[in-house]
């Protein structure tokens, strides 16, 4: 295999502000991105083959329309009437264009034997919300109406002059909330880390051979190989907004770390050269992690969290249920070799401990110190300990 080569025109393209390209004459794929380092800017992630792009990101894109639809009903409590009730199961399950979130849910080889109950855990927030629409009441404007109380599922109002609402259930879980966080495991961060980015894939001689033969999937502009790059790199644009993080040293800017390694991962695939780009997708794997780890104590300690508890514990609800639902996310992501960090059953055991047995009305508990069992600092710091961070380091 022979490359034209790539820094002379980089050089070029760098000097106008502008990413140059080279054409690999074997695969015939041009690659757009500029990852030599450590003068050149941060790559985008843009590659194509005989002058068309070679990325594409339909199925993604035609996931967001329901699963955004879904989301607008869950956070109004708009599934009052029958008509409500079954277009929010029909967007799960048949879609927009015939893809449909459903059939994405825990679809990897590591997590598909409970998929079952990932979906039911999804389908419980859909039954949850449509009790407290009142749906299958005689009166489902009163239901709908009817705070939140100890014990008892509701709205709570927030804001200035309280005008928005919040629905959670007895435990006072923000359902909406928790729905966005369960796409975010068991869809998004499953498809990257149990799906798209595995040894089973990269390793793959025949998939390798393939991709070195230039053999494209039927229809398309890429391989196979290819194409697992960039699913795993468009999902990781669903949850970037995430994963931002200010004044924590090592965490700053680890969102563009993660998305330099997936250009440069792709980039070295469109080279052939398969252990670089292994070892690319073991710094996306080993830094998407952390970040999904420190973002989940970040939320459970936040200064601000702590003042709204004490202040008036239905204003942190929705602020707890944010750290709550990324608990559950920690059961799908891998560290940089690929082992399984969280197990899910550990996921289950810390959410239930954060819940307690009066869930977030319990303020005391909630805002104690990390010795205390069940506190917020205390679920922040267990979680911590697998990747040697402690609750001091989000307070310098």
């Amino acid at each position: 295999m022979k490359l034209s080569s790539l820094l002379p025109l980089l050089i070029i393209g760098f000097s106008s502000l502008s990413i140059s390209s080279c054409e690999d004459r074997i695969s015939g794929e041009t690659v757009e991105s500029a990852y030599l380092y450590p003068i050149l800017p941060t790559p985008q992630y843009k590659f194509s083959r005989n002058g068309y792009s070679s990325v594409d990101f339909y199925e993604i894109s035609h996931l967001d329309k329901p699963i955004d639809r879904i989301k607008n009903y869950l956070k109004q409590a708009q599934m009052s009437t029958r008509y409500e009730y079954n277009l929010v199961y029909e967007l799960f399950n048949q879609g927009i264009y015939d893809i449909h979130p459903k059939r994405y849910i825990a679809t990897s080889p590591l997590h598909q034997q409970n998929r079952d109950e990932y979906i039911q855990d999804i389908e419980n927030i859909f039954e949850n919300i449509a009790k407290l629409s009142g749906y299958g009441t005689k009166n489902p404007f009163q239901t709908k109406n009817t705070p939140a109380s100890k014990g008892v599922g509701g709205y709570v109002a927030y804001g200035i002059g309280y005008s928005n609402r919040i629905f959670v259930d007895e435990k006072g879980i923000d359902q909406s909330e928790l729905f966005n966080r369960l796409i975010t495991g068991s869809l998004y961060l499953d498809k990257i880390f149990n799906e798209h980015l595995d040894e089973r894939i990269f390793e793959n001689e025949n998939l390798r051979s393939a991709h070195e033969k230039g053999i494209l999937l039927k229809g398309k502009n890429y391989t196979e190989l290819e194409h697992h790059w960039d699913m795993a790199y468009g999902y990781f644009t669903k949850i970037r907004p995430l994963i931002t993080f200010e004044g924590i040293p090592g965490l700053k800017d680890i969102d563009v770390k993660i998305h330099d390694a997936f250009a440069r991962g792709r980039h070295e695939t469109s080279r052939y050269q398969h252990d670089l780009a292994l070892a690319q997708m073991k710094i996306v794997r080993a830094e998407l992690s952390k970040a999904f780890i420190a973002k989940t104590m970040q939320l459970l300690i936040t200064r601000n969290l702590y003042a709204n508890i004490q202040e008036d514990p239905k204003q942190a609800f929705n602020f707890i249920t944010k750290g709550y639902g990324m608990i559950y996310t920690l059961q799908f992501i891998r560290n940089a070799d690929g082992e399984i960090i969280f197990k899910p059953q550990e996921t289950k055991e810390l959410m239930q401990k954060l819940l307690g047995e009066n869930g977030f009305w319990d303020e005391e508990r909630l805002i104690a110190d990390e010795k205390t069992d069940g506190s917020l600092a205390n679920i922040a710091q267990i979680i911590g300990n697998k990747v040697n961070l402690t609750i001091q380091d989000f307070k310098r």
